[in-house]
């Protein structure tokens, strides 16, 4: 995943029979396991739930592929820890911890990328031990992209705008087993976009000229969990509450749509709960058996 240099979940996602990651556009990743969208999936991102249902021209995922560490996919319903129709998709994003070398205690990551249709993008990752229990990572991150040109060199509308994330994560083990993470995720995307970010530039200025809607799409989620790593039993335990909003100016659009949409109009999400996985491996009568507990 770390070669792959990723600034969309399709990038990430793409090498993987039967998933499918739609839309160039910030606004649009929406994953698909073999034809069954969001809806139907259970998308978890550090064990926190990324449900949603916000609005059908966009997508409900607010995700950064750059400090993500793993993703975990099961495809169809074929697990007795989640009971999503077309499978899940779990995200894990990195740990200050995981990201010091041998030896070392503190350490710092800068990255920058320029694409020639149309794009830059940077981060800087600050992570360290705090103590010889204690260690914390600070993470920031920017993709500015303007309107990029297509195959027949084309210049596309409404799809430049600003995307930035910023994540801050404490972690605390009492032992090599046993450990405690604390994490705020905080994901911002602004910008003038296409009235229908799903649908190409055509489709757009049919249906509603050139007109372009100031839009804010932000996430702001918060987990604190408990991980269990021991020999014959390992479990993780997270709390979280994961909100998710968008804002759209849509006065931009009198004369065009209905005067009841004609207002600045918005919606929100707000995922709160809690999970609990754990497994235990017994040998019975010298025999192997995996109990898995959700």
């Amino acid at each position: 995943m770390s070669l792959k240099q990723a600034d969309h979940m399709s990038d990430l996602l793409r090498d993987i029979p039967g998933v499918d990651v739609g839309g160039t556009h910030s606004l649009t990743q929406r994953i698909n396991i073999r034809s069954l969208g969001e809806t139907d999936l259970d998308i978890t991102l550090d064990g926190a739930s990324q449900h949603a249902n916000m609005f059908h021209h966009i997508g409900n995922l607010t995700l950064n592929p750059d400090i993500l560490k793993s993703v975990d996919i099961q495809v169809g319903n074929n697990s007795v820890t989640q009971s999503a129709l077309g499978g899940s998709v779990a995200f894990e994003t990195k740990d200050g911890k995981e990201l010091l070398r041998a030896g070392e205690t503190f350490g710092a990551r800068v990255y920058g990328g320029v694409a020639s249709n149309d794009n830059q993008q940077g981060s800087l990752t600050v992570y360290g031990m705090l103590s010889d229990d204690v260690d914390a990572m600070i993470y920031g991150n920017i993709v500015d992209r303007d309107n990029f040109e297509d195959g027949d060199g084309t210049e596309t509308y409404g799809s430049a705008g600003k995307v930035s994330n910023a994540l801050f994560k404490v972690g605390y083990e009492t032992s090599s087993q046993h450990r405690f993470e604390l994490s705020y995720d905080m994901y911002r995307d602004s910008g003038d976009y296409n009235p229908r970010p799903d649908m190409s530039g055509a489709p757009n200025l049919g249906l509603s000229s050139d007109l372009l809607i100031p839009t804010d799409y932000d996430r702001d989620t918060i987990t604190a969990s408990y991980q269990l790593s021991g020999a014959k039993h390992n479990g993780k335990v997270t709390l979280y509450s994961s909100e998710t909003e968008i804002i759209r100016d849509e006065t931009v659009m009198d004369g065009v749509w209905p005067t009841n949409r004609v207002s600045i109009n918005s919606a929100t999400n707000h995922n709160l709960g809690a999970d609990a996985q754990f497994q235990s491996n017994l040998i019975i009568a010298d025999l192997k058996i995996n109990l898995p507990m959700a």
